[in-house]
């Protein structure tokens, strides 16, 4: 390469790293610009939208969101832990962080974080999975996500806990048991006849609401829901002898 070319392609060079420069300064100034509107955000509809255009800048916005996680309002946090799981769900980072967020105070934090866990085989997250599925101070509703996800990466020893939650009559114990009770031995109750865990309730994030009344309905449903679990029962005493075992010698 001749001195005037050579010239000419360190010129390029030096340019094409300014502007890429500029670029990533004019990116950083939007990244904290949006983490701000999050922060300051009055009511769920505006942080929700200001952490997905957060989400959206990408790895740019990653320490942010991270930051984010341990703020003060727990509307900022549930919904940079959503980010994590939604934007970054592999992350290295944001799983270590996913995996903290099992701790958190707020149920509505608590909760979908242990599902993700399970949910993508975050093995790593058995110790603090377990750390809530035996704290007595536990909610049912995160004891059995902490269950389901400990049975997604393939741990055996949740499984009565799980057949138990096959019989509840609340939704989500019902719910989260038959996703759980599906990653152990490859069937839930709907490979038996079963319609599905919700009964005719309506579900709509954390709420549940059932419709007064209909008491010959519902009390079908439940029969063929224990009717279900009565043929599932009797096909893992032939198919899946070893967890068999496991409730030939539980309390149930």
């Amino acid at each position: 390469m001749n001195r005037s070319a050579s010239c000419i392609f360190t010129f390029f060079l030096f340019g094409s790293t300014v502007v890429a420069t500029s670029h990533q300064a004019e990116t950083n100034l939007q990244v904290q610009s949006t983490y701000q509107r999050l922060i300051n955000a009055k009511e769920w509809r505006e942080a929700q939208e200001a952490s997905k255009k957060l989400a959206a800048y990408g790895p740019a916005a990653l320490p942010w969101i991270l930051e984010g996680t341990k703020h003060q309002s727990k509307l900022v946090r549930k919904y940079c832990f959503e980010r994590l799981c939604d934007t970054f769900p592999k992350e290295r980072k944001a799983v270590n962080r996913i995996i903290e967020g099992v701790s958190d105070p707020d149920i509505g934090i608590a909760y979908p974080c242990a599902f993700h866990l399970g949910e993508h085989k975050i093995k790593k997250a058995e110790k603090a999975l377990r750390r809530v599925l035996s704290d007595p101070n536990s909610s049912e509703l995160l004891r059995y996500s902490t269950a389901k996800s400990l049975a997604e990466i393939g741990k055996t020893d949740v499984f009565v806990v799980l057949y138990i939650g096959l019989g509840s009559d609340s939704f989500y114990p019902r719910y989260l048991s038959n996703i759980g009770i599906k990653a152990l031995c490859g069937k839930d109750l709907t490979d038996f006849g079963y319609k599905g865990p919700t009964e005719g309730a309506f579900v709509s994030g954390p709420a549940v609401m059932r419709i007064k009344g209909l008491p010959i309905e519902k009390a079908k449903r439940k029969v063929e829901r224990w009717q279900a679990i009565l043929a599932f029962t009797e096909w893992l005493k032939v198919e899946r002898t070893k967890l068999f075992e496991q409730l030939s010698n539980a309390w149930l």
